[in-house]
């Protein structure tokens, strides 16, 4: 038996365990798809219970990803798959991670640093609400919290809608 077909061999009969750690699990909220666990996060919860638009759903994934080029570095990007039809070259690559440079000061001015915040624990994080919950220092009940947090995710991402419709109106209107 050749090396290689050992190899093969040997990797077909492992059985990789790809659940997430109970401290990530304690942490964010997963669903699991073709045995593929995946971050479920509080966007995509409240798009799937149609508490936000499609819109804002697409402006929280635009913002996160900008974020994630930003702020994430390499690491973060090392697993993701292209979605892009259009490649870019270096030039276009460069005007666009600038603009998003300039985007996210822009939005955090805009929206509040509490809601910037919210952005960051529950799309760039990904934290689930129970998560977030615990970290509130109250005397209420925990589910009351999580509601709470749920809500002004909510918010958050209306708001963080707005500052995107508002910025490609005025693109059109300057054209």
């Amino acid at each position: 038996m050749t090396i290689r077909a050992e190899l093969m061999e040997s990797l077909s009969a492992l059985h990789l365990d790809n659940t997430p750690t109970l401290e990530r699990q304690d942490k964010s909220q997963f669903s699991q798809l073709n045995n593929i666990w995946r971050v479920k996060t509080i966007a995509e919860r409240m798009y799937a219970a149609e508490r936000i638009d499609e819109s804002a759903y697409h402006n929280c994934q635009e913002w996160a990803r900008s974020y994630v080029s930003l702020y994430g570095g390499y690491n973060d990007f090392r697993f993701c798959n292209s979605t892009s039809e259009n490649k870019h070259d270096f030039i276009s690559f460069t005007m666009e991670q600038l603009v998003k440079r300039d985007n996210i000061p822009a939005i955090r001015e805009y929206i509040g640093k509490y809601y910037d915040n919210l952005l960051i624990l529950s799309l760039y994080r990904c934290h689930s609400s129970g998560y977030i919950a615990s970290m509130v220092n109250s005397k209420k009940p925990r589910r009351s919290i999580e509601k709470m947090v749920d809500s002004e995710c909510v918010c958050a991402y209306q708001k963080l809608n707005l500052f995107y419709n508002d910025v490609f109106s005025r693109k059109r209107l300057a054209k």
